[in-house]
C-alpha cells in the first residue's frame, strides 16, 4: 500500500536564478507556483511558434536591426572577406591572431 506525497511546491533551486527572475518579471510574480510556470512557458512555446511560422511563411518579414548592429554585421563581413584574401596567400599565425581579436571586438562590440 503506496501512501500519497503531499504535492511539493516548485523549488527555486530546480531553476537556475535568472531563468527564475526572468519569468518572475515576465509574469509580474517573486515566487511561482507551478501551475502558472507551466502556462507561462507554454505561452512563451505558442508565441515562439507563431513567430517561426510566420518567418517560414514569409523570410522577408524580418526585423529591421538597429544602426549599430546594421554597422557591426558591415565590420564583421568586411573583416572576414579582407582575411579571406590574406588567408588564401597564406596567412601568418599573427594574422590569423590578430583577425580572431578583431573579430572577437565586433561580435562582442567590446575591446579585447
Amino acid at each position: 500500500m503506496r501512501i500519497a506525497q503531499k504535492p511539493q511546491k516548485l523549488n527555486g533551486a530546480l531553476l537556475s536564478g535568472k531563468d527564475k527572475k526572468g519569468l518572475g518579471l515576465l509574469i509580474g510574480v517573486d515566487h511561482l507556483p507551478l501551475s502558472v510556470l507551466i502556462e507561462a512557458l507554454r505561452n512563451l512555446n505558442y508565441d515562439a511558434r507563431a513567430a517561426l511560422k510566420r518567418l517560414q511563411q514569409d523570410p522577408n518579414h524580418a526585423r529591421v536591426l538597429q544602426k549599430r548592429d546594421q554597422e557591426r554585421r558591415m565590420k564583421i563581413r568586411e573583416g572576414m572577406a579582407m582575411f579571406e584574401e590574406v588567408y588564401r596567400i597564406g596567412a601568418t599565425a599573427e594574422q590569423m591572431n590578430q583577425y580572431c581579436i578583431k573579430m572577437a571586438r565586433f561580435v562582442t562590440n567590446t575591446s579585447v
